[in-house]
């Protein structure tokens, strides 16, 4: 799944996929001469989405093939076809054929990469109703966090999905807080000082406290600015935060 900013970026590759077809196509039914190098013209439309998908290939390891074919046909079309207008050739037979079968195969794979899910251990649709169920009858701003959460992990923001997923861990130790002590904590207070007063209102071996203090250690990994989380890494993450919120709202729930 790629970033819903990107979608416009698809359309346009598409659009411009679409007329390269179309004037290979025009070139092979003798409808119409076509000339490569022009403003608007099939080599700079194929440069342009080369542009795109090469940026891509960054996020999507799949589209990396993809640019490696286009940048070997824009080569040989730079190289064959003259920009010089006492010089310009037409596109011949041979390279509309190639383009009329590539671009429907960019097109596809590119396509797909766009559906592709990003999640790996868990399933979308799962993960969607995790989160609905996590975020019930909570407020906004949790609801909100949560919801970044799913965007993030969806669309393979792996490293701020987990810092997200701080927030809401954070959170909820808060209100865990107010429970146990029966005051409202500080906003000034550290997870680690809520821990600290949260244990000496419960028994030593009960097993909250060590949910919490692996999740605050973890916490603290987040903020360190040379740590990166890869994709799975992060779905660890979110199964781990989600075991720690479940078991504080169910505590929360007891009089």
């Amino acid at each position: 799944m790629v970033f819903r900013h990107y979608i416009p970026s698809f359309m346009l590759m598409s659009w411009r996929l679409s007329s390269i077809h179309q004037a290979a196509r025009s070139e092979l039914q003798n409808s119409e001469k076509i000339i490569v190098k022009n403003k608007n013209s099939v080599y700079e439309m194929l440069e342009l989405i080369h542009i795109d998908v090469l940026f891509l290939s960054n996020f999507i390891p799949e589209l990396k093939p993809v640019s490696k074919e286009m940048k070997k046909e824009i080569q040989k079309l730079n190289k064959k076809y003259s920009k010089d207008k006492k010089n310009m050739l037409y596109l011949n037979d041979v390279d509309a054929n190639v383009l009329l079968d590539k671009t429907i195969e960019w097109h596809n794979k590119i396509a797909e990469s766009y559906e592709k899910p990003s999640t790996i251990l868990i399933d979308i649709n799962r993960l969607n109703e995790e989160i609905i169920g996590l975020s019930k009858n909570q407020n906004k701003i949790f609801q909100n966090d949560l919801n970044d959460v799913f965007l993030c992990l969806g669309h393979g923001i792996s490293t701020p999905a987990v810092m997200m997923m701080s927030r809401v861990g954070e959170y909820m130790v808060r209100r865990f807080y107010k429970k146990v002590t029966g005051k409202t904590p500080s906003p000034k207070k550290s997870w680690g000082e809520l821990e600290q007063d949260i244990r000496t209102k419960l028994p030593k071996n009960d097993h909250i406290l060590g949910l919490l203090q692996h999740r605050r250690s973890k916490r603290n990994d987040v903020q360190h600015p040379n740590d990166r989380y890869t994709q799975k890494e992060a779905e660890k993450k979110f199964f781990q935060i989600q075991e720690l919120v479940e078991e504080i709202l169910k505590r929360l729930k007891k009089k």
